[in-house]
Order: C-alpha cells, then sequence, then structure tokens
C-alpha cells in the first residue's frame, strides 16, 4: 500500500539535505586525515601504507580517485560518503513506500523507521566522515533489500561491497546469509529450494569477495598489535546498539543521555519483541546479529566492538524500531521522548561540533613558524601533517611506537615517517605533544622529562580532558 501524503518525500529530502549541507566545516580528524594522505600517494607507497592498514583497499581506490579530479581538500574527501549515505537512504525509501508491500506496517510505523534512519544524528556524522562507513551502510541496506525482497543479486551485491569496503564486512554477509535461512527455511527441502534460487548469486560472490578475505587476511599476519578498544562487554554492546545508533554519541555527557539510554532500549528490545511476534524472523536477525556476533568475536579473538563497526545494523534497526509505532499513543509517547535527545545529538554531530577540531593546534603552529613540527605520537603526524602539508612533520626518537600510536610499522614508513633527536634540529621547533588515555605512566613521565631536559617551553593547551590532552611546546 503506498502512502498517499508526500511526508516521506519530506523525510527524504531532508535527510539528504542534512547529509550535503556542511561537508567542509570543522578539521578532519585522525582517520579521515589519514585517508587524505593515503590517497595521493604514488602506486607503490599507496599499496605498501594500505597492506599495514586493517581495512580493504577499496574506499582508498574510491578517494585516490576523487582526490585525483577534486583535490586534496575536506570537502571532496567527505563527499563520496555524503554520496553513499543519500543513496542509502533513497533504497531504503524504496524499499519501504515504492512498492506494494508493506511488510504489516501501516504507513505511519514505515514513516517512523525511515525517519529514524534518515534523521539518525549517528547516520549525518559518518555520511560527512572521509571513511567508508557510509560505504558500508550502503552494503547493508543492499543486502536488506536482498533479504526482505529475495533479490539474490541484490544480496550479492551488497556482499560484495561490504567485503571490499570494510574488514568486518564478512559479518553482515554471514549474518545476512543466516538471517536469509531463517525466515526461508521451514522444512529440509526448503534449503534446496534457496540454494537452486541463490546459487549463481553465491558463487558470483564468493568469486569476487575471496580477493577482498585474502587481503585481510594478508593485513592481519603483518598488523599484529592490539587494537586500543577495551570494553567488549554486555553493556558495551548495549550502548553501541541501542544508544548510539539511534542517537549518536554527543548526547552521551548530556543530561538527556539517561532518557536516551531508557528509550534507545525500548526501541531495540521492543522492536525486537515485535519483530518475533509478528515472525519477522530475518529482520530481528538483521538488526541484532551484527551486535550479537561481534560481541563473541570480542571476547574470543580480539575487541572489535565499536558503534561505527556496527553502522550496517542502522537500516534494519530502524525498520524492526518502526514496528513500535503502530498505535496513536505509542507514536506519541515514543515522538516526545525521542525528540529532544535528537536534537542534542544533531546540535552536537551535525556541524557546530565536529571531532578532533584541530584549527587552533594549526593556527598556532603557523604562528610560530618553525622549521619543523615534532610530534611525540603517530596519530598527531596524521592530522597536523595533512593540515599543515607546507610544514616538515617528524616524530622524534624518543616516542615509542606502543598503544599511542596509530599505525603500523609498516604504514609509518610509507607514509614517510621520519625519527630524528630533537637536539639536531635547526630552532625554533614546535612538538606537538599528544598524551592519550592508553599511553602509559611511563611512556608519558619518558616524554615529558624529555621535552623538560632540552628546554622546551608550553605554548598552548589544546585539549584538557580525561580522553586526551594535547600541547604544543616550542624549543627557541
Amino acid at each position: 500500500m503506498k502512502n498517499k501524503l508526500p511526508i516521506d518525500r519530506l523525510i527524504l529530502a531532508l535527510g539528504m539535505g542534512m547529509r550535503l549541507i556542511g561537508l567542509g566545516h570543522g578539521s578532519l580528524w585522525h582517520d579521515e586525515a589519514f585517508t587524505g594522505l593515503v590517497a595521493p600517494l604514488p602506486w607503490p607507497r599507496f599499496w605498501e601504507a594500505l597492506i599495514g592498514d586493517v581495512h580493504p583497499p577499496l574506499w582508498y581506490l574510491v578517494e585516490r580517485a576523487v582526490v585525483a579530479v577534486l583535490g586534496n581538500t575536506a570537502p571532496a574527501l567527505r563527499l563520496p560518503a555524503a554520496l553513499c549515505s543519500c543513496a542509502a537512504i533513497v533504497l531504503f525509501w524504496r524499499l519501504l513506500f515504492n512498492r506494494d508491500y508493506d511488510y504489516g506496517l501501516p504507513a505511519a510505523a514505515r514513516l517512523a523507521a525511515l525517519a529514524l534512519f534518515a534523521i539518525s544524528p549517528f547516520q549525518i556524522y559518518f555520511a560527512q566522515e572521509a571513511r567508508m562507513y557510509a560505504g558500508l551502510t550502503l552494503a547493508a541496506v543492499l543486502m536488506l533489500v536482498g533479504v526482505l525482497d529475495y533479490r539474490p543479486w541484490t544480496f550479492a551485491l551488497g556482499a560484495v561491497l561490504a567485503v571490499w569496503l570494510h574488514n568486518l564486512g564478512a559479518v553482515y554477509v554471514l549474518v545476512g546469509v543466516i538471517s536469509l535461512l531463517v525466515q526461508q527455511v521451514r522444512q529440509p527441502a526448503d534449503v534446496l529450494l534457496v540454494a537452486l534460487d541463490w546459487g549463481w548469486a553465491g558463487i558470483a560472490t564468493l568469486i569476487l569477495a575471496l580477493p577482498a578475505l585474502a587481503w585481510s587476511v594478508w593485513q592481519a599476519t603483518i598488523v599484529s598489535q592490539s587494537y586500543w578498544i577495551i570494553d567488549h562487554s554486555v553493556g558495551s554492546w548495549l550502548y553501541n546498539s541501542a544508544f548510539c545508533m539511534f542517537f549518536g554519541q554527543g548526547v552521551i555527557d548530556s543530561r538527556l543521555s539517561w532518557v536516551g539510554a531508557i528509550v534507545g532500549l525500548v526501541l531495540f528490545f521492543g522492536g525486537l519483541v515485535e519483530a518475533v511476534r509478528s515472525r519477522r524472523y530475518d529482520l530481528a536477525v538483521l538488526a541484532s546479529g551484527p551486535g550479537l556476533l561481534m560481541l563473541l568475536l570480542s571476547n574470543v579473538v580480539r575487541p572489535l566492538l565499536l558503534a561505527r563497526t556496527l553502522i550496517g545494523a542502522t537500516p534494519a534497526l530502524s525498520l524492526m524500531a518502526g514496528g513500535l509505532f503502530t498505535t496513536r499513543r505509542r507514536q506519541y509517547a515514543l515522538a516526545l521522548a525521542m525528540t529532544p535527545v535528537l536534537l542534542s545529538g544533531l546540535r552536537n554531530h551535525y556541524i557546530l561540533e565536529r571531532r578532533g577540531n584541530v584549527a587552533g593546534l594549526v593556527d598556532a603552529i603557523r604562528a610560530e613558524q618553525p622549521t619543523a613540527v615534532v610530534h611525540s605520537q603517530t596519530g598527531a603526524w596524521i592530522v597536523v601533517g595533512w593540515h599543515c602539508p607546507e610544514q616538515r612533520h617528524l616524530l622524534w626518537t624518543g616516542a615509542a611506537r606502543g598503544l599511542g600510536n596509530a599505525v603500523s610499522d609498516r604504514t609509518a614508513d610509507a607514509l614517510g615517517m621520519e625519527r630524528v633527536p630533537l637536539a639536531e634540529l635547526e630552532r625554533p621547533v614546535a612538538v606537538v605533544y599528544a598524551d592519550y588515555a592508553l599511553v602509559s605512566p611511563e611512556e608519558r613521565a619518558t616524554l615529558l622529562t624529555e621535552l623538560e631536559e632540552i628546554g622546551a617551553v608550553l605554548v598552548a593547551e589544546l585539549a584538557d580532558d580525561e580522553v586526551q590532552k594535547v600541547d604544543l611546546w616550542m624549543i627557541r
């Protein structure tokens, strides 16, 4: 049943507009700057840098083409993500409204599902980040359409994109296959029918996905250091699945965070109950499966449970939660509770407060006119290096490659990270001292002692909170 009102199109237009406006606002944070540094590298160094990374190469190849055409700027680097995110909500809208089948949901419930996805602060944030997460969302929507509409080749396209875009793309493919079997197989004979319908698409997916899977295995043998993720508990799973997916991470410190937590749990578990009650097991698996599987892998293999790695579950989660908006009382109650939390999340994530703004740091460095900028951590080298390409960027020999560093040795060498003793540099020298929460006390003491012994002067404290501290020192 088609919705006769244009509200769905208004929601669609609003969601697309919020993804496309403001792409150039704010500085790039570490992961985005890494994309910007890798994309224009000469081909041999480009592949060398990616081998030492943890993700497949497709997104970097896309960004390489964009940089070649549009230049290495923040809006250009973020444009592919914005376009992928817009394509994802258009496909999601077509799934819900441009058809005769309504999944047993009234128009209001499908409108709610579209709004949850289109106006999600979490989705909007990653639609404006120069990383592969919006592409992973698009792949997840394609797989969602493939499962719900029983379209093997649509699912195959999404599956291939997923494994070529993200090192956890295979998780979404596996969950998609499980959801298909759960929904379609009622008796043993059904397995053969599904195999006949999906056989060729499955074979094509396997052939096209194998190189990406082999690449990821190769990377895993090279990049051996532990991930920095610590919390991989059930609470972390619920926080990432039932809070961040709906409201983003920008309201966690606000007075509304508890409201968001309660509403998120209601949407997650309430939607799950509704999906099971209506026998939409495929939807229940697609929405909750990635988080559960990543929680299991995090406790068995290595920690990898993050909100952004779960972003591909957002489309199914939005559709599942939309199933709660079936009565007028529920619609008013949920809308009233969600609105202030959504507005807070949008305020913090969309344009007004982008993560990792280093504009002040860049201005301070340029004001000092140093002969070189020396960094205590590879993460600072990457961020400031992209924003200040006119400067010479170095790592000082006292900076250890530990948890405080962001890339493998192989990638660091491909990027040209050169190490020098501070005393050998012509003064004045700017020193960016990045003190992250995971830096060991011993490493912290060594770095500060070395700075003090060489006569460095603290010029500016650019960030000071419980998570990170970034100071600018000058050796004059």
